[in-house]
């Protein structure tokens, strides 16, 4: 992909939405999609609208910042106020969910991530089940799932990306992809 201000179309042909193509925090550079120079929520999705989606990606966050900022993927997002989310905060890959505007945290477990590394996270739903798991990019995908829970609160939605960062941080995002889950 040429460097470009926001992230444009994906390599499928689908338009980025979210914020990624009306947010000046977005761009590619260096074929990579980035999100910086700002503070805050920042989302990018992809559609076609699914019920039982997988999302793998690959991507670092140049600060963690002992939680302050984290990276993670969404699954069944239907508006900023309504989804489910996997995510790394530097200290643990978390679940959460947000429905009518509630945050509710789902099921956590311990991973440390450091600031400036690449991971690859995979985030999975299929009917009630949620599941997700993230390893050092390059290396091999854990056989199993390390964070799981159970939920009927959304049942369909896009998959995409959901990333909070602080002012100095900066998330960039090598691979990203979206399939039905069977």
């Amino acid at each position: 992909r040429t460097n470009q201000r926001f992230w444009g179309t994906a390599s499928d042909g689908q338009t980025w939405g979210g914020n990624a193509n009306s947010f000046a925090n977005f761009a590619v550079a260096g074929q990579a999609g980035l999100i910086g120079n700002g503070r805050g929520v920042f989302e990018a999705t992809l559609g076609p609208r699914a019920m039982d989606a997988e999302v793998v990606f690959s991507g670092s966050l140049s600060l963690f910042g002992n939680g302050a900022s984290n990276i993670g993927s969404v699954l069944r997002w239907m508006d900023t106020n309504n989804w489910y989310k996997a995510y790394l905060d530097g200290a643990q890959l978390i679940l959460l969910k947000k429905v009518a505007g509630k945050l509710t945290r789902l099921n956590t477990t311990p991973f440390t991530a450091q600031s400036g590394k690449e991971y690859t996270l995979r985030f999975r739903i299929i009917g009630t089940a949620l599941a997700a798991k993230v390893w050092p990019t390059g290396q091999a995908e854990p056989v199993t799932w390390m964070v799981m829970a159970n939920d009927t609160s959304l049942s369909s939605g896009f998959g995409g990306l959901r990333v909070f960062i602080q002012d100095a941080a900066v998330v960039r995002i090598t691979t990203f992809t979206e399939m039905i889950a069977r």
